[in-house]
């Protein structure tokens, strides 16, 4: 398509330890479902910049036509070192930039996600006044502080209660132990190790990139001035955003379906990701999953499901138990060796389990993520006895 005959590749970068073992990657983000992306969670990425100062309010600026949206940022690039993607402005606009935000230039990456970082910003301040009208003594730390965990909570409820429930099902929510109680507490063990796991966040987790669709609608106030937008052109691209149309984006986020789980992605993000026409060329976000799960050691396919199930795959045939066997054909063409597959190809691959989204392996390996995420987690909003346990 644009002479291009590989695909450009960069290994992650190893944590700095001098200690023997098997090499480990470093995390952009912080380990815990705490909004990090939004209060920033490493010392290029801090709070300090995010902040008022007044009210423990967080920034934001204001549109043209009012809209609340984030704070530009002061350069054309982040200072995020793990992240130097420059902004994408449309051609005939190359002075609209990109945003401020807790996780350097990826909460600019598309409008969408921008969006929903903002709807979280405005919900952080939005507790922050009403904090204050109650406790009008508190200073602004503790305001911050308070607005913060409230706003950290209600975000970890929704995985919890309404997100992952989708994806898991009934079965695997009960068995992991992650489903909200109605009542009373749960504990907090300081034995579980609260950090991702690699298997999780280079394979299982990625699933959600299966599910991105081409086009996204943007729907006005009267809900029938509709634009359609494709996501190719909206990487880096902060056009909308810029307009203060923040409302109208996340409404017609709301008015349609994510895509199936499955093997299959928009070209979007297969042929286009970080697409610029600057510099076009071609980025394939499913060839990167491929490649990251290798760059960082994770074991194959057949293991993992070895690991989740039990059952041990002693032939191609073997692998018709778990993923149809027009697929097994498809893998046998690519692979020379079952023992060979790519977990993130093969457990986009699965039957998905009853009254689940997705199939045993990445069902398994999600839910030990989740466990650990709540109970490794001292300040997940359902544990009772800590410093920071909500009333009942």
């Amino acid at each position: 398509m644009f002479n291009q005959i590989c695909l450009n590749t960069v290994r992650s970068i190893a944590c700095n330890t001098c200690s023997l073992g098997p090499r480990n990657q470093m995390n952009a983000a912080t380990q815990l479902l705490d909004l990090s992306h939004v209060y920033g969670g490493n010392l290029i990425n801090n709070s300090e910049s995010l902040r008022t100062y007044i009210g423990g309010q967080l920034l934001t600026d204001f549109a043209k036509n009012g809209e609340i949206r984030m704070v530009p940022m002061s350069g054309k690039q982040d200072t995020d070192t793990l992240d130097l993607t420059p902004c994408n402005p449309p051609l005939n606009k190359p002075n609209i930039g990109c945003f401020r935000t807790g996780d350097g230039m990826r909460g600019n990456q598309n409008p969408f996600i921008a969006s929903l970082q903002t709807l979280i910003i405005k919900r952080h301040n939005h507790h922050a006044a009403g904090l204050h009208l109650v406790n009008s003594h508190w200073h602004d730390e503790q305001l911050f502080q308070e607005a913060r965990r409230l706003t950290i909570a209600e975000i970890v409820k929704i995985h919890y209660d309404e997100y992952i429930p989708l994806v898991l099902g009934k079965r695997l929510m009960k068995y992991f132990h992650l489903n909200v109680r109605s009542h009373g507490y749960t504990k907090y063990n300081p034995h579980v190790d609260p950090s991702s796991i690699q298997e999780t966040g280079t394979s299982a987790m990625r699933f959600g990139h299966s599910q991105t669709r081409s086009l996204y609608k943007i729907i006005y106030d009267n809900h029938v001035h509709k634009t359609t937008v494709m996501l190719k052109d909206r990487f880096f691209n902060m056009v909308e955003v810029w307009k203060g149309q923040i409302t109208p984006i996340v409404r017609g986020l709301l008015a349609e379906s994510a895509k199936n789980i499955d093997p299959y992605g928009v070209i979007d993000i297969k042929d286009f990701l970080f697409f610029n026409p600057r510099r076009p060329s071609i980025v394939d976000l499913f060839s990167i999953n491929v490649n990251r799960g290798r760059d960082h050691g994770i074991p194959a396919y057949v293991y993992l499901l070895q690991y989740c199930t039990g059952y041990e795959v002693h032939s191609w045939k073997d692998l018709e138990k778990f993923i149809p066997g027009k697929k097994v054909k498809s893998l046998r063409k690519v692979y020379r060796h079952y023992r060979d597959i790519d977990p993130f190809v093969g457990g986009l691959m699965e039957y998905h389990l009853k009254g689940s989204r997705v199939g045993p392996t990445f069902g398994c390996l999600i839910g030990i993520q989740f466990y650990h995420w709540k109970y490794g987690d001292r300040f997940y909003f359902e544990h009772g006895g800590e410093v920071g346990s909500f009333t009942p």
